[in-house]
């Protein structure tokens, strides 16, 4: 777990702590006790933050198991004018319309990464 300015005088990361605790609730990376978990991230916070000797902003928890999956999609998005220069309204409406892709049941989305972006006309 990194604090919000772990970034050493090259701008690049730098571990300044580390908790680690029994990953308590999760069962081959299935969560089944969402209280335990909790305790668990936060004990874990608690030690990297003891370790580290600053209090942290924020926190990221990697998701990881078998019912984990990543796709891949296409999405595309028809602006009014094509004169116009295109803006981060436009690239986050396309971002957030991928949330809206039709999925099993119990699939969710968690993220969008976008990788590429097309340009015509």
């Amino acid at each position: 777990m990194l604090p919000r300015r772990a970034k050493n005088a090259h701008g690049k990361l730098e571990i300044v702590g580390i908790g680690k605790v029994e990953s308590a609730g999760v069962l081959r990376g299935v969560v089944s006790n969402i209280e335990k978990t909790v305790g668990a991230i936060r004990e874990a916070v608690e030690i990297c933050e003891r370790n580290a000797r600053m209090k942290f902003r924020s926190v990221h928890v990697g998701i990881a198991g078998q019912h984990i999956k990543s796709l891949q999609h296409r999405g595309i998005l028809t602006r009014e004018s094509d004169h116009t220069e295109i803006a981060n309204r436009d690239i986050d409406r396309l971002v957030n319309d991928m949330f809206k892709l039709v999925l099993p049941p119990g699939d969710k989305i968690i993220h969008v990464f976008p990788q590429e972006f097309t340009v015509d006309s």
